[in-house]
């Protein structure tokens, strides 16, 4: 009997990349219909790339919103504002609450009666707007045929440290209900994350997609910006800025 031969999946000429600190945490490959060619270095592809980007970051910016509705301390400026509070109660704080300050590490538990130092871990950056000392730099990349053609960086220390480190834009995939892992405050969290999320992967290919497709579009790679006009064909703009410096010589 003949063996069963199993082909490899047919790669597909254009891909995107999402990648925080140039570790991928998504990758994608697609065929584009009816590609045109001149539209690589068009407007029309980096309005795209810059629409998938507004996607990813409105995702993370809900999630955030979630994690904080969930999480978030009341936060007091210094110990005598959080004892003025205690004394004379201005606004209603759950019972229990972590509270932390903006110019202590001390991080405390309001009881519904007094505030009781928190001994364990936890991360107050989140809350108080620290920046932090580790660089947190996420990249949305448009490639063809493994060339970037675009990309856009942000920095991704604006998200809470429990949202940038569990960045999903398929928003289905739960780490902490892994066998062997027990972390159900974690992974309450993330359920709440993908909570009648979509999966993003295809709606950023086809945003990609018809940015690159179409014989009626007149594709423009020419940005008007100010009082200045960029070019946004790159690599035409170094071949004449190659050029011009060889005529001088």
């Amino acid at each position: 009997m003949a063996e069963k031969t199993i082909e490899a999946p047919v790669k597909g000429r254009f891909e995107f990349v999402l990648s925080v600190n140039d570790y991928i945490i998504c990758q994608r490959n697609f065929e584009i219909e009816n590609f045109q060619e001149k539209s690589l270095y068009s407007v029309h592809l980096t309005d795209a790339v810059w629409d998938c980007v507004k996607m990813i970051d409105k995702d993370l910016k809900e999630k955030t919103d979630i994690y904080n509705s969930i999480t978030a301390p009341q936060v007091f400026q210094n110990e005598q504002e959080m004892n003025a509070w205690v004394a004379k109660p201005t606004f209603k704080i759950d019972v229990p609450s972590f509270v932390v300050l903006r110019d202590s590490e001390t991080v405390y538990v309001w009881t519904g009666e007094k505030m009781r130092e928190y001994s364990k871990p936890f991360n107050t950056s989140d809350y108080v707007g620290e920046p932090s000392d580790t660089p947190c730099v996420l990249k949305f990349a448009f490639l063809d045929n493994g060339e970037e053609i675009r990309s856009v960086q942000w920095d991704g220390n604006k998200y809470p440290k429990f949202v940038r480190t569990n960045i999903d834009i398929l928003n289905r995939d739960n780490k902490y209900e892994a066998e062997g892992v027990y972390a159900p405050y974690e992974a309450f969290i993330v359920n709440q994350f993908n909570k009648d999320r979509r999966d993003l992967t295809p709606v950023i290919k086809r945003r990609l997609s018809y940015a690159c497709s179409g014989e009626t579009v007149r594709y423009f790679s020419r940005l008007h910006y100010g009082e200045k006009d960029y070019d946004t064909n790159l690599k035409a703009y170094n071949e004449r800025l190659f050029i011009g410096l060889k005529k001088k010589k």
